[in-house]
């Protein structure tokens, strides 16, 4: 169950997947400092990290993760024309929304991983 207090978590992890990842990693990689694709494993972290903080705030580690995955992968199929890789304008809407569900779930693996290995909160197992 999401609640106000695990909803801050969750909106933390957005805004650095989406600001310092997604805004601010995209733009160094755009210089040609580092190709973009190796900023992957960081925002795989921040979803983990959406995971185990909502977890710890009582909501289900996989759904903090899948709601960061699923805002990260709607911001790349809005905006994704700009960047170091953007997208092909022939892409159908289809290939953007099974990219987006595919991130989203990838987003609740990462949570649900992260979210092993802590004690749930109020003793519950």
């Amino acid at each position: 169950m999401i609640t106000r207090a695990s909803l801050k978590p969750i909106a933390l992890f957005a805004a650095i997947e989406l600001v310092i990842v997604g805004g601010l990693g995209a733009w160094v990689a755009a210089k040609g400092a580092f190709p973009y694709v190796s900023l992957t494993p960081v925002a795989l972290a921040v979803y983990g990290g959406a995971g185990f903080y909502a977890r710890r705030a009582g909501a289900a580690g996989w759904l903090g993760g899948a709601i960061v995955g699923l805002l990260d992968a709607g911001a790349w199929a809005t905006f994704g024309g700009v960047g170091p890789q953007p997208i092909d304008p022939s892409t159908s809407i289809a290939a953007k929304v099974g990219t987006m569900v595919f991130v989203t779930v990838l987003g609740a693996v990462c949570g649900l991983i992260a979210r092993f290995g802590q004690t749930p909160p109020c003793g519950v197992r």
